[in-house]
């Protein structure tokens, strides 16, 4: 009897997430295509075309209002469509209705990102939203190289889905696809690098009844594409000359100072852990996230010293040319 209890204060206990189906969806995105055009340098732009019908009210909620987050020193993002289907009744989204602002980082330290906010006019249980926007990436991560991926169907209720690709660099792809409903057709013309990636029927891949639940990669299926087959040494190239650039710098005076004194005591682990101890007083944490140098490559050590605060890299730079 004791058992018979403790399973049935489990049980009580017990969550029971399943995968919402597609009729209690809140939407239906009839169809998300994509357009993609890739320089040789790894910059790229990518027009995104797609278009919802609203099934209920959470749809209208979550559909009416959509946000859009960019980096405005290494993006661009503009709205080229925005409406709203009634029937054969257009209402355009106005200017007044499209917001681009600066938003405040979550995290204390450097970040730099935009909200393009659209607000949809008299949307409706039935209404269809339609959106279409480029987005330019003008300074790449890493110079010459491209990566994005695709899952499909995650968390949208997607009827219909179209990525093509012109590309100035060689591409190459990997695709978790075990329902085989995913075509993916590559090709060369001149000197460019074409793919088309088509979804061949519906998927709506969304958890429910669970709060935060954690969904394997492969819950879906995805592509990825990338201009390498494999991480090397010339796609790091760049980055790692920036960085032994700042290593090679000469001491800064109060850094410099932090050392003479590390040389007298004795004992190599002692002088580290001095080192360690008073970088650490010298230089309070501030985060740089900022996309490419921030995200990357630290900032001068002289700079560092002057002005108190840096972040992991810059930390990690201060201590390496020790």
């Amino acid at each position: 009897m004791h058992y018979f209890f403790t399973f049935l204060i489990l049980l009580s206990f017990s969550t029971f997430a399943r995968m919402q189906q597609p009729e209690e969806a809140s939407h239906k995105t009839l169809f998300a295509n994509q357009a993609y055009k890739i320089k040789k340098d790894g910059s790229y732009k990518v027009i995104d075309e797609r278009e919802i019908e609203i099934l209920n009210e959470t749809g209208r909620k979550d559909f009416g209002f959509i946000k859009i987050n960019y980096n405005p020193s290494t993006s661009d993002v503009v709205i080229l469509e925005a409406y709203t289907l009634n029937g054969s009744k257009k209402s355009q989204v106005s200017n007044s209705l499209i917001e681009d602002k600066a938003i405040a980082s979550q995290v204390t330290g450097f970040d730099n990102t935009n909200q393009i906010a659209i607000t949809f006019p008299e949307v409706q249980i039935g209404s269809k939203i339609h959106l279409k926007y480029s987005f330019e990436r003008k300074i790449p991560s890493l110079k010459n190289f491209f990566n994005t991926s695709e899952f499909f169907g995650w968390k949208e209720n997607l009827q219909n889905e179209t990525i093509t690709i012109e590309s100035e660099l060689e591409l190459h792809h990997y695709l978790y696809d075990l329902k085989k409903i995913i075509n993916v057709e590559t090709n060369k013309k001149n000197d460019l690098y074409l793919m088309k990636i088509t979804l061949k029927q519906p998927i709506f891949v969304k958890p429910v009844e669970e709060k935060n639940p954690y969904m394997q990669r492969t819950s879906t299926p995805y592509i990825e594409i990338s201009s390498a087959q494999n991480w090397n040494y010339e796609i790091l190239k760049s980055i790692i000359e920036d960085n032994e650039k700042i290593l090679s710098e000469s001491t800064p005076e109060k850094l410099n100072s932090i050392l003479q004194q590390a040389k007298k005591i004795k004992g190599f682990i002692p002088q580290v852990n001095y080192l360690i101890e008073n970088l650490q007083n010298s230089v309070r944490y501030f985060g740089d996230w900022r996309t490419i140098k921030g995200a990357l490559v630290p900032r001068n050590l002289k700079v560092i010293m002057s002005t108190g605060f840096g972040d992991c890299k810059d930390y990690s730079a201060l201590l390496t040319h020790l």
